[in-house]
């Protein structure tokens, strides 16, 4: 048998003619070698080049290999397309894939590309939820859970996971699921609070009712009872009328054969106007303020008036009827009126009796408080007989005046006048006595008097020659000083910004011996630095009271010696002695 062979292997791997040597072997072992070529052509790979493309696709959306190829229809028929490894789309994004391209013949091609994965409208969008309100028994929009609704795309679905519950009040979470064109979704987490319906009372349709034993519609009708809602009902004797509200809201009484009518049925809720609402009921046969049932219950016994406090300023007169709580619910007619008088001339609590009289002459008695409050700095009376700030007062600050007491300078002038003896030292006496108390009793609250000196050139008796024209002067000048002060205080005037009151007007204190000028009421206690009785009756006849003097007021001093009296040039001098002392002068002047 004859054989034929290659001497060496042909290498087919690329296209193109090759030169080989056939060896052909004989039956007899002989051979021939025969020189020719093999031609290798090109296989489908070789033939075809596919070109890669980028192909965009959805968030989770499939890719199609065959879109990946630029020139897929170039390619032979019966060529296949797919992707090495799967390609993720669950994120957004460019991803690298390889695309594998098998030809007819077997031979394969891969190309490598890229899948984008885009944006789908649930990452476009970020739906906040909201609170939503809504009252019993309404169906919620879910829209209305979800924040700028109207901005979401065209097309957009909303809706809630599951269907909320608004048969009862209360906060509930709810879900809303937003479902985009794309068919992508959110879900949304938000609130729905449900509110009751406010308790509301219809009287339009009230009708009269039986005085029976027999429940009886009355028209009323409630509307969103709840827990809050109370009901009552009484006659007008005050008797207690059995009341209940059905589950149609409507209100039913058992008046009673002994009922006395009207019914006054009371409805209490906090969202009612005022927080009640109360109805009158006729009742058949029976008219309001007339005695019905023989009933011999009196006004006092029909009516429960409530004290209150009432407030009002030092010296305002109170009004009784303010002092009543329900004022407005007793009969007309009736009169009410305090059973004593209050005093409101000091501030405080006061505890007052109210005197309620009904028409029918009963009464009731009621205990109530009356609070008596400051009146603004400047406006309370001085009810004690210390000084009022009035508006016909000296404008001292205008008259340069800082202190009203330097109206009694003209007093210390005195002990500058020769007039005789007898009344120089009494005088001197008496105006050192009280210019030197004032001044130490001043001291005490913090104010201090300028010292005062008269120049020599004032001195008067320089200018009087004549005794009887220097005694009438001198009478003059104590006249003019007393007038200008008593006027001055009987006006009632503020000293200023920190008045000084009279302290024991009748215990003899030199403060308080000045206060006895000041408040017109009180008695002259004698003391040389009283109401001053000698002063004021050497001014009205200084020539009578000249040799005689006065009896209270030369036993309140002791005459200056002739050493002691007085020199007329010589300035007068504020006594500079401790307030304790002022106490203990003005003490011994009174014994």
């Amino acid at each position: 048998m004859m054989l034929v062979e290659y001497k060496d292997p042909v290498d087919t791997s690329t296209p193109g003619e090759k030169p080989v040597t056939v060896v052909v072997t004989y039956p007899d072992g002989t051979k021939d070698e025969v020189t020719t070529t093999v031609t290798v052509g090109q296989d489908d790979a070789d033939k075809y080049d596919p070109k890669g493309q980028n192909q965009d696709v959805k968030k989770n959306e499939k890719p199609d290999p065959k879109k990946n190829i630029e020139n897929i229809d170039e390619l032979p028929e019966g060529t296949t397309v797919e992707y090495k490894d799967p390609v993720d789309t669950s994120t957004p994004g460019e991803k690298p894939v390889t695309v594998v391209v098998t030809y007819p013949d077997g031979t394969k091609d891969e190309v490598t590309t890229t899948v984008t994965v885009g944006q789908d409208d649930a990452d476009k969008y970020d739906p906040k939820g909201k609170d939503q309100t809504v009252k019993v028994g309404e169906t919620p929009d879910p829209k209305g859970n979800i924040v700028d609704a109207d901005k979401l795309p065209e097309g957009s679905k909303v809706e809630y996971s599951e269907k909320p519950d608004t048969s009862k009040p209360g906060e509930q979470n709810v879900t809303v699921v937003v479902t985009y064109p794309d068919g992508s979704k959110d879900n949304v987490e938000a609130k729905l609070k449900v509110e009751k319906n406010p308790t509301t009372v219809n009287t339009d349709n009230v009708k009269p009712v039986d005085p029976t034993d027999e429940k009886q519609d009355t028209g009323i009708v409630i509307t969103n009872k709840d827990d809050d809602t109370k009901i009552s009902a009484k006659d007008e004797d005050g008797k207690t009328v059995p009341v209940e509200v059905g589950e149609d809201g409507k209100v039913h009484v058992t008046p009673g054969t002994d009922v006395d009518g009207p019914i006054v049925v009371t409805i209490e809720d906090p969202e009612l106007p005022g927080g009640k609402v109360e109805v009158k009921v006729p009742v058949s046969g029976h008219e309001e303020g007339r005695d019905d049932n023989g009933s011999d219950r009196t006004d006092a016994d029909k009516y429960d008036p409530q004290g209150k406090e009432q407030t009002v300023k030092v010296g305002d007169t109170p009004d009784p009827k303010k002092n009543i709580e329900n004022i407005d619910d007793l009969p007309e007619g009736t009169q009410v009126e305090y059973k004593e008088t209050p005093d409101t001339s000091t501030p405080g609590e006061k505890n007052v009796t109210v005197v309620v009289t009904y028409p029918d002459k009963s009464q009731d008695v009621v205990e109530a408080k009356l609070k008596v409050e400051e009146k603004p700095a400047g406006t309370n009376p001085d009810t004690s007989g210390s000084w009022t700030k009035l508006e016909h007062c000296f404008d001292v600050k205008a008259m340069n005046v800082t202190n009203p007491f330097l109206w009694l300078v003209p007093l210390g002038l005195l002990s500058f006048i020769k007039i005789p003896p007898q009344i120089q030292q009494q005088i001197d006496s008496i105006s050192a006595n009280f210019n030197s108390t004032i001044t130490r009793e001043l001291q005490k609250f913090g104010i201090s008097l300028p010292h005062f000196e008269v120049p020599a050139a004032l001195n008067i008796n320089t200018y009087l020659t004549v005794e009887q024209q220097r005694q009438l002067l001198g009478g003059a000048i104590i006249a003019a000083g007393l007038a200008v002060t008593s006027a001055y205080v009987a006006l009632g005037c503020d000293w200023g910004a920190n008045p000084v009151k009279p302290g024991k007007d009748n215990e003899g204190s030199s403060i308080g011996s000045f206060g006895n000028l000041a408040k017109n009421t009180a008695k002259d206690n004698g003391s040389a630095t009283g109401s001053g009785e000698a002063l004021k009756k050497l001014a009205e006849d200084p020539k009578n009271n000249i040799g005689s003097g006065n009896k209270k007021a030369n036993q309140s001093t002791s005459a200056p010696t002739e050493t002691e009296t007085p020199d007329a040039s010589a300035p007068a001098e504020t006594s500079e002695e401790p307030a304790a002392d002022a106490d203990s002068a003005a003490g011994d002047s009174n014994n």
